[in-house]
């Protein structure tokens, strides 16, 4: 079910909204698609300076989802983010997966680090691992 996809801690809160930090319209479309179908409502910015005033028009962000090509703005964009009081979940989402690049994400506070296409099962993987990692 579409809730399988939403961690437990989460699962309480009416309106789970997203943010995909991608500046290719296919894969907006694509990425909104998958992230509506896990239950989130989908913001969208193109660019990374769009990305922050985008989570404060919305006020509430559950999860960041963005594109690795943007390299040190993905890293920027969450510094900010959690500067202005937003905490959410954070996906980066790569092409060509870079083990080196996936550890210079986590160290910077990332949940996780994906291959595209982004699809539910693997971002649901994802979120419940670190949600788990959470808690302790």
């Amino acid at each position: 079910t579409i809730k399988s996809c939403i961690p437990d801690y989460m699962r309480h809160s009416k309106n789970l909204t997203a943010l995909l930090v991608e500046s290719d319209p296919i894969r907006q479309k694509e990425g909104t698609s998958a992230l509506r179908r896990a239950g989130y409502e989908v913001m969208v910015a193109a660019t990374a300076a769009d990305a922050i005033g985008v989570a404060h028009q919305q006020g509430t962000l559950n999860l960041l989802v963005i594109d690795a090509g943007l390299r040190t703005d993905a890293v920027q964009v969450l510094q900010e983010l959690r500067a202005a009081g937003f905490y959410p979940q954070a996906v980066v989402l790569a092409a060509l997966p870079n083990g080196t690049q996936r550890d210079e994400y986590l160290a910077a506070g990332y949940t996780a680090y994906l291959s595209r296409p982004l699809e539910g099962k693997r971002l649901q993987a994802a979120l419940l691992a670190a949600s788990s990692q959470q808690r302790g």
